[in-house]
């Protein structure tokens, strides 16, 4: 657990260096005023996700960061819910629509970088994105009405599959599937 809160509080770091880069970076075109989106995977309320959200903030603030950071949750549970995140992660991004619109998407765990690049929506593939606590190989996920016990994915690369979307920076997890 201590590990993955280093790698947590680095990653952190890393996304608020990186926050003015992406804001500035020539594929935004026009710099949004909106609010930071950072959407977990799991509850933002348990004590190790909490300490370090409240850290990056406090971090973020004390370094003079004006867009205001809100979190959402998709509180995912298993993968036997897996064919609900795509419409969870839609409801999150329908709330920040127009005006209200995130000037960057920060996407910590699996499940919500798999439901963000399973979206076909302007405000996911052209918002800044920044992911961690993902593995380079993600999937697409298929729409609600799938049966995941019989759904055969594809896995596709961060780094080569996803050039569509507005991806600014990440920190992602290589796995060795043979030796694993």
């Amino acid at each position: 657990m201590r590990g993955s809160a280093i790698i947590f509080k680095f990653f952190m770091l890393f996304v608020l260096l990186l926050s003015k880069v992406a804001l500035c970076s020539a594929k935004v075109g026009k710099i949004s005023e909106g609010p930071i989106l950072i959407v977990t995977s799991y509850n933002p309320e348990t004590r190790s996700i909490s300490d370090n959200l409240s850290a990056f903030m406090d971090e973020y603030r004390l370094r003079g960061g004006r867009h205001t950071p809100i979190i959402e949750s998709m509180n995912c549970k298993n993968l036997s819910e897996a064919h609900l995140w795509k419409s969870r992660m839609a409801s999150i991004l329908d709330k920040y629509k127009g005006e209200n619109r995130p000037s960057l998407v920060i996407l910590l765990g699996q499940e919500a970088w798999s439901a963000y690049i399973s979206q076909d929506t302007e405000i996911a593939k052209k918002t800044p994105s920044v992911c961690g606590m993902v593995s380079v190989n993600g999937l697409v996920l298929p729409d609600d009405s799938i049966d995941t016990r019989t759904w055969e994915p594809e896995s596709k690369n961060v780094y080569t599959d996803f050039n569509d979307y507005n991806i600014v920076a990440g920190y992602v997890y290589e796995y060795d599937v043979d030796k694993t």
